[in-house]
């Protein structure tokens, strides 16, 4: 038995497959993916290098059961003089560059991981979500051995793109041993703004001033648990920061210009921190009130407007994150870009689309990245939360914006799926006119989330593989490779397997 780095794009795991649809166990079915630079565990080695053996045995985390179970990937085959050999799995010696964006429905986080195995984690939704993929990536860490992160990075103060990191303590206790998980990460970042739960403008993050008819936030904090007013979302943050972070970690506050990721560069990896935009106010900084849409000062706007912007290089292939960048931002990043003695370039073969496709966006801001690969994180999972994500317009727009004939632009609530089971009925109390409450059965159309939209990007450093789960066999994924100067080509392989 032995432990494994996978060099092909994307192979089927067959297994034993409980079937919840009939109710059902089936042998030799697909039950997993595995993707380039995924560990994979093979039983004996040299069945995979005999070209008479069908098949490779391997050992796989089940996610359903949490446990390790056998199964199998069946090799390629060529036909050589008449006759069919089999083709060994290739396998690879060294990590790629992997990134997750994972299915929150209406939120943000992403899991990145970097060749060096150090683990980011760039926002953490709302919900469960990020609580569950990370106990099903991590199985079986524990109080004594936790899961170590790098970083944690929240790019705003908005519930759902960290609210969701609330649910890990919780998790720990949870009566299912696959569904905890225990973390612990050396730094946390953060964009240095705390909502205080005042509903007057001027006070929406603490202390501000205005100069020259613009309003600064002067309140900034390194460490949020320090605020003096904060929301009753912050002060649960502070718990949670007290229970994630390593005795010996570091909070702190990103700007421009920071080289806090410097310690990545020795690796390969240059993360570049290009926002929030601090200025000088007297003899504090501040960061200055975002716009909306009529060009009134906004609290929403000012807090997603300052999210913390990465740019993450791994030799030719570069990605850029922006959490919740509004239009008003965007306009006062890419000038403030424009003012540097040195060139600053946002140019990036894959963009984290901002604000989950919402119609606030700058198209100039998008022409500078010039994405080719576009993922979108939403999910209208309740009316209070429908916010018509991602907007047409957005999608017309990132397409003109991207450098290529085929760009390509992933949902992650368009990538999941949901099988219909029928029709549910449930209880309803009703209060009559008259004053008597009765108790009618609501029937609606029942569905079952098959799969999670997930989008996984990998790579190592030239080439890049993007790819979606789907609920059967056929799988969609991009294989594409960049030159140095940025030149972006397809491979020609079929995109569907």
């Amino acid at each position: 038995m032995g432990v494994y780095i996978l060099d092909e794009f994307i192979v089927r795991v067959y297994g034993t497959r409980w079937n919840r649809v009939k109710q059902i166990a089936e042998k030799d079915k697909v039950i997993r993916m595995l993707y380039w630079g995924d560990y994979v565990e093979i039983k004996t080695i040299s069945q995979n290098k005999r070209k008479d053996s069908s098949r490779v045995d391997i050992k796989i985390y089940n996610y359903g059961t949490g446990k390790y179970e056998e199964a199998y990937i069946k090799k390629k085959r060529k036909k050589i003089k008449g006759s069919y050999t089999y083709l060994p799995l290739k396998l690879r010696s060294e990590n790629l560059l992997q990134v997750l964006f994972v299915d929150v429905q209406q939120g943000d986080a992403s899991i990145i991981t970097l060749p060096t195995g150090e683990k980011i984690l760039i926002d953490g939704g709302e919900g469960k979500f990020v609580a569950r993929i990370l106990a099903a990536l991590y199985p079986n860490s524990s109080k004594k051995d936790p899961v170590k992160f790098d970083s944690i990075i929240v790019s705003h103060g908005d519930a759902d793109h960290f609210s969701g990191l609330f649910e890990i303590p919780e998790s720990e206790s949870n009566s299912l041993k696959r569904k905890r998980v225990f973390l612990k990460t050396n730094n946390i970042y953060h964009n240095g703004l705390v909502k205080s739960g005042e509903r007057t403008l001027s006070k929406a993050f603490g202390k501000s001033v205005e100069r020259n008819k613009i309003r600064y936030v002067t309140d900034l904090w390194d460490d949020p648990r320090d605020a003096v007013s904060k929301s009753k979302t912050f002060k649960k943050w502070d718990n949670v920061i007290n229970h994630i972070l390593d005795s010996n970690g570091t909070i702190k506050r990103l700007k421009f210009g920071d080289n806090e990721f410097d310690r990545h560069k020795k690796n390969g990896i240059d993360i570049q921190v290009l926002g929030p935009i601090v200025e000088k106010v007297g003899s504090k900084e501040g960061l200055r009130y975002y716009k909306n849409e009529k060009g009134s000062k906004s609290a929403s706007h000012t807090v997603n407007g300052h999210s913390i912007s990465i740019r993450l290089s791994y030799q030719n292939v570069n990605l850029f994150f922006g959490g919740d960048l509004n239009i008003d931002a965007s306009e006062h990043l890419l000038h403030h870009y424009g003012q540097q003695p040195k060139k600053i370039s946002v140019r990036s073969e894959i963009l984290k689309v901002p604000h989950h496709g919402s119609h606030e966006f700058y198209v100039p801001f998008l022409k500078s990245i010039n994405p080719v690969v576009s993922v979108v994180s939403s999910g209208d999972e309740n009316v209070s939360k429908d916010y018509v994500h991602p907007r047409a317009s957005l999608i017309g727009a990132l397409g003109r914006a991207s450098r290529n004939d085929k760009p390509l632009i992933f949902c992650t609530e368009l990538a999941a799926f949901f099988a219909y089971m029928g029709v549910a009925i449930k209880p309803v109390k009703v209060i009559r006119p008259s004053g008597k409450t009765e108790t009618l059965n609501y029937s609606f159309p029942a569905f079952n989330r098959l799969v999670y939209g997930a989008v996984r990007v990998r790579s190592d450093g030239k080439k890049i593989l993007v790819a979606v789960e789907s609920s059967s066999a056929i799988k969609e994924y991009y294989v594409l490779t960049v030159d140095s100067l940025g030149n972006v080509s397809f491979d020609d392989k079929p995109s569907i397997i």
